[in-house]
């Protein structure tokens, strides 16, 4: 027999005994009467005994109903369980929800979506995992966050799994501290750049290779100053004086509102327009708060554009 028609039977055969009618049991289980009637006799044929008495005008267990009830009260109770943990789960797990991006993602791309959002939703539960661009790649991949950032170039041959929106762009920018000898009354040009000390995030970072792979198009070696491991430090760095800021028009704008003495450098050469890009796996689906998050990035990507 299979477990889900014994599991029916099972429950037929409980509400009887209860009830101690097979007419009241019927109501309570939206069956017929001669349905209930049929359920219990092919329960009692397959385990070979009777399971009730008729003492006047009431059902009454017998020795071998009685077992069979006390270990339907118990499984019962344990499946009801399991449900209202299975439902508490499923309501806890639509108000959280977790993603992966790059300290410079969240700093100066999604802080102001943040702020908003758990000002609107203070009862969601939500967890950041700071990663580089491989690692939040690797962990959507793996479900092990909802969603995740990086920002374009998007690397090549990856999992079809992945997929990819772009939310809002952005450009790169050159930056010096306001007393760094440098002639700003003309744009700087990428000869003259190699020639000077230039602070960038990490050789190992996918932007030290975006950036290298630029200057290389350009003629030039990319020559390294300083290499950081995030852009708060390359900001810190050029603040001092140590040298040229290779960041970006959104990360300069940030700057300029927390008043640092630093200076954008104009460029004679226009950079390529790069994005702030929302990876999500097609095999997981996010939950509703993730969703009204999203929703928050969005009008305010639409915003800064």
């Amino acid at each position: 027999m299979k477990l889900a028609s014994y599991l029916k039977q099972l429950r037929v055969f409980y509400a009887v005994a209860i009830n101690e009618k097979m007419t009241k049991a019927a109501a309570e289980l939206c069956l017929t009467q001669p349905a209930v009637s049929h359920s219990i006799k092919e329960l009692e044929d397959t385990l070979g005994c009777s399971l009730f008495l008729r003492v006047r005008k009431s059902l009454q267990l017998t020795k071998q109903g009685e077992i069979l009830f006390n270990s339907c009260r118990k499984i019962f109770s344990e499946l009801d369980q399991v449900e209202n943990e299975i439902d508490l789960s499923k309501q806890n797990s639509s108000e959280s929800f977790s993603f992966s991006a790059t300290q410079t993602i969240v700093k100066y791309f999604l802080f102001d979506s943040l702020k908003s959002f758990v000002e609107q939703n203070p009862k969601t539960k939500l967890r950041i995992q700071s990663s580089s661009k491989k690692e939040t790649l690797e962990l959507i991949k793996n479900g092990e966050v909802d969603f995740g950032f990086i920002t374009s170039p998007v690397p090549e041959n990856l999992d079809n799994s992945l997929e990819f929106i772009e939310l809002f762009t952005f450009t790169d920018q050159f930056i010096a501290a306001d007393r760094f000898p440098l002639d700003t009354t003309k744009p700087l040009n990428w000869h003259t750049l190699s020639t000077l000390p230039i602070i960038t995030l990490g050789k190992n970072s996918l932007t030290h290779r975006y950036q290298k792979e630029l200057m290389a198009k350009a003629g030039y070696d990319l020559k390294t100053a300083l290499e950081c491991d995030n852009l708060d430090l390359v900001v810190e760095f050029t603040e001092l004086g140590l040298g040229i800021g290779w960041v970006t028009d959104k990360v300069f704008s940030r700057v300029c509102q927390e008043g640092k003495r630093i200076k954008a450098i104009n460029f004679e050469s226009s950079f390529p327009l790069r994005s702030v890009v929302l990876v999500k796996n097609k095999y997981y689906p996010v939950s509703k708060a993730a969703d009204r998050f999203l929703a928050f990035v969005a009008a305010r990507g639409k915003k800064s554009d």
